[in-house]
């Protein structure tokens, strides 16, 4: 689609490692399986979308930043397309709750969406010495190169620089 919502909101990117990684931990721990508990995996480094796209820019893909209204009508258009597979993620920006008026993604805009808590998780696994890492470049290459090199998952941009 080639562009991102402008405001700056912290995202809760959590690596794939991490992932696979603490529900091993879980899965593997009847204790926490027994402790009926919902356990938010979340990364208490939040990355910008004003760094993410400066990363994906790296590769050469044409990235701009778009205020949100711009950028929802962009998304409608993009995910109903019948090739698109974004259509079941839309009515995240586009379809308002009776209870706010908003959509999801603007409460998280407006900063009254509903907090996760990983406090439990995070006192549970800490016996399992796993630390969520910050997403870096380098973090994010690996991820992104994956995609594009290995799996073609996406189309590579042109000729790639991506010197950090």
């Amino acid at each position: 689609m080639g562009s991102f919502v402008e405001e700056e909101i912290g995202y809760n990117l959590v690596p794939a490692d991490y992932f696979v990684d603490y529900v091993t931990f879980v899965a593997s721990n009847k204790s926490l399986l027994k402790s009926q508990h919902i356990f938010h995996i979340v990364n208490k480094n939040v990355s910008y979308m004003s760094e993410i796209a400066a990363w994906i820019k790296k590769y050469n893909y044409n990235i701009t930043l778009k205020e949100f209204k711009s950028w929802q009508q962009d998304f409608t258009a993009f995910s109903t397309n019948a090739e698109s597979e974004l259509g079941s993620l839309s009515t995240i920006f586009t379809d308002k709750l009776a209870s706010t008026g908003l959509t999801i993604f603007e409460m998280l805009i407006e900063k009254i969406f509903p907090q996760m808590s990983s406090e439990i998780a995070v006192e549970e696994i800490a016996h399992g010495n796993l630390t969520c890492p910050k997403i870096t470049y380098e973090l994010f290459s690996k991820y992104l190169d994956q995609f594009v090199e290995k799996e073609g998952f996406l189309a590579p941009a042109h000729k790639t620089n991506k010197s950090a």
